[in-house]
């Protein structure tokens, strides 16, 4: 559908829930703020891939362009104005900023979630329902198959809605993402392994900070993802918190609540190291049974 909607001259925006007597002169009420479209998954590939849209209201009123509304829309969504404008140009972007352009999104059946952003992120796997969660991951990973972008890791679950204080690598909806629009690739924590899929989990190459000396078994993996809005931007990049459930390299994510910063100087002193990381925790599985595993 992504490519459908790329290769049309203009795609009509239907509004239901705008009443036929709006216009975006007289709109008091912001209906078209208001509008249920902008809520849904798969209504973001219509407004970003098309050369042209055209938003109508109720009877097919007339309301305005995209490009006409785009400073509306930009605050309504938190897509950026030049995001809007450029629509071949998404790659520009990082893949945690992307990933917040449908973090308040919804569809109605789950896996909807994850194949609704195929063309956001140029990819194309097999359309699974039944899968759930699933489906997510598998988008996680064929984004990962295309590129090295580490700001896909740098997600925060928000500690309400943790169902653990033990997950795995990848995120298990776009709405992880809601706090990492302004998230970019770094420039100096590079190293010429990029991170891999693999039956032993996500295997990346970053510098690992001890989380210290009393605290056993915990490190901070630094990524090489940095947030611009940062007051120390130059000197700090983001980090997630792992814990060895196995002998090193194992890992599994920990507090997937919250990101860390780690400051440049600490990352470059200790240097990259290879880690594995379980792609996914089951939350119903008990934690002591990750923390203390049996080993024969």
């Amino acid at each position: 559908m992504f490519a459908w909607y790329r290769k049309s001259s203009v795609c009509f925006a239907y509004l239901s829930d705008v009443p036929a007597h709006v216009t975006a002169e007289n709109d008091s009420d912001k209906t078209f703020e208001k509008s249920r479209w902008f809520t849904r998954g798969w209504t973001l590939q219509e407004l970003l891939a098309p050369e042209s849209v055209i938003f109508y209201g109720n009877e097919w009123s007339e309301y305005g362009t995209r490009q006409q509304l785009k400073e509306r829309i930009s605050a309504i969504t938190n897509i950026e104005e030049g995001a809007l404008e450029n629509r071949p140009y998404f790659k520009i972007y990082s893949v945690a900023h992307r990933m917040s352009w449908a973090a308040h999104r919804q569809t109605k059946r789950v896996e909807d979630m994850a194949y609704c952003l195929l063309g956001i992120f140029e990819v194309c796997m097999p359309l699974l329902y039944g899968e759930g969660e699933r489906a997510f991951i598998r988008l996680q990973e064929e984004i990962l198959r295309e590129t090295d972008d580490q700001s896909i890791f740098a997600w925060e679950s928000g500690r309400l809605g943790a169902r653990s204080f033990l997950s795995g690598m990848f995120a298990t909806s776009p709405l992880c993402f809601a706090g990492s629009r302004h998230f970019i690739r770094g420039w100096r924590v590079r190293n010429d392994v990029p991170p891999t899929v693999t039956s032993r989990g996500v295997r990346i190459q970053c510098p690992l900070v001890l989380r210290g000396k009393a605290v056993t078994g915990f490190s901070y993996l630094v990524l090489d993802c940095q947030d611009v809005m940062c007051d120390q931007f130059n000197e700090e990049y983001m980090a997630i918190e792992l814990y060895n459930v196995r002998p090193a390299p194992f890992y599994c994510r920990s507090q997937p609540w919250e990101l860390v910063r780690i400051k440049l100087t600490d990352a470059e002193r200790i240097g990259a190291k290879e880690v594995y990381v379980q792609k996914t925790v089951d939350p119903d599985m008990d934690p002591f049974t990750l923390l203390f595993p049996a080993f024969p």
